[in-house]
Formats: C-alpha cells, sequence, structure tokens
C-alpha cells in the first residue's frame, strides 16, 4: 500500500485531489492506495469547528511545524501540499501574479508558490525527505481543475479567474446541483473516478497539468 499524507485549503480540495491522486495511480500501479487527511482534518469536532475551510494560512501554519511535518513524513510515504493562488497578493502570502504589467505564466507561478511553501520547511526536513512532497498549486482555484471535466471546450478549461462562478454556470446548463459543501464535491468528484483516462483531459488546464505529471514521476519511482 502506498499512504499519501494531504495537506490542502479545504475539505472539498481535499476530496478533488483524493480522486485525481486515485485516477493516477490506479492507472499505473498495482497497488493499493491510502490518502490521509492531515490538514483540515475530518473528525466531527473539527468539521464543527471549521466548516469546509483550512484556508491558506493554515497550509503555511502546517509547513513550518517540524512536529507536524515529522509525524507526517514518518507515517507516510508521501507529503502533498495544496494551495490556490487566488489570494497569493495578500501581503502575508506575498507572491506577485503579474510580472512586468503581465500576468505570470502559470508553470512560473506555481514554481514561485511551490519556492514559498519550501521556505516555510525546516530545511533539514525538506533535504531529508524531498523525494516524498508533492505540490499541488492550483491556478487560481482548484475549482478551475473542475471544469474541464465538465465541459471540453478548452476555452473554458483554460480558465483561472471566476472559476467557481464557472462551474456553477457550466453545473446550471446540466441541471447539476452545486454548492461548495463535501457532499456536493463528492458527487462533482465522481467525473473524475469515472472517467477511463485523465489523459483526455490534457492540455485543458496548465496547473491541473502539472500536478498530473508530478504524480507520475512518483508513481514511475513507486512501480
Amino acid at each position: 500500500m502506498v499512504s499519501f499524507a494531504l495537506v490542502a485549503e479545504g475539505i472539498t480540495d481535499q476530496i478533488i485531489l483524493e480522486e485525481i491522486i486515485q485516477k493516477v495511480y490506479k492507472n499505473q500501479i498495482d497497488e493499493e492506495i491510502e490518502v490521509n487527511y492531515l490538514q483540515p482534518t475530518r473528525d466531527a469536532t473539527d468539521l464543527a469547528r471549521q466548516g469546509n475551510f483550512g484556508g491558506w494560512e493554515r497550509i503555511f501554519e502546517y509547513c513550518s511545524s517540524v512536529e507536524h511535518l515529522g509525524t507526517a513524513l514518518a507515517t507516510n510515504d508521501y507529503f502533498v501540499v495544496q494551495i490556490d493562488t487566488d489570494c497569493a497578493e495578500h501581503k502575508n502570502f506575498g507572491v506577485e501574479l503579474t510580472e512586468e504589467g503581465r500576468n505570470k505564466k502559470v508553470e512560473d507561478l506555481v514554481e514561485d508558490v511551490k519556492a514559498l511553501i519550501i521556505g516555510k520547511i525546516l530545511p533539514q526536513i525538506y533535504e531529508a525527505h524531498r523525494e516524498k512532497f508533492i505540490f499541488a498549486i492550483a491556478v487560481h482555484s482548484i475549482e478551475c481543475w473542475l471544469i474541464p471535466f465538465y465541459s471540453l471546450n478548452k476555452k473554458d478549461g483554460a480558465k483561472s479567474s471566476s472559476c467557481e462562478r464557472h462551474l456553477r454556470h457550466l453545473l446550471k446548463l446540466k441541471d447539476i446541483k452545486y454548492k461548495k459543501e463535501p457532499d456536493i464535491y463528492n458527487d462533482l468528484a465522481k467525473k473524475i473516478r469515472l472517467c477511463k483516462d485523465i489523459d483526455k483531459y490534457k492540455g485543458c488546464n496548465e496547473s491541473l497539468d502539472i500536478f498530473v505529471e508530478s504524480l507520475r514521476l512518483i508513481s514511475d519511482v513507486v512501480e
């Protein structure tokens, strides 16, 4: 069994990430996949306290904690950390979305956010376990990653702003209920689970492609 620790902004993000992880790995390795939710957790007390949201600040806090990271890395084969870039320019986040008056290239923005997260991790921990870290940087939200599964129009799939609003619109056209709640996202994620080959969606959304490719690199090692 291959185990993944999952640290994400919210529970709905976790749901989508797990389906992508399962889809990529089940297509490539003949082994069970276990995903362990570390942030936010899924116990009743935690759900009542924070609802759906973990938040990007909690991601930074978690990655800065030697205790949390030490336990996660000792008990899991891989450590997946997810964050959206919609709040990147917040003063406590500190990553610019533009460069010389233009939107940054997606790959450059992903690398900038990845570097920021790595900078929160104690260097000795990261260097000792760097092969275990997988970064899921959604530009600008994980809803942008869901859109391609509900619209094969590449112009839709390439969207990076107002993705939740656009997803809601696409689902309304298909008479599918939308609300940012775990039960709804469990239903929406079935589209990922039931797709025969995730490569069908390659080229639709660049930051999704980057995450899938990072999973593939790891699965090659596992295999």
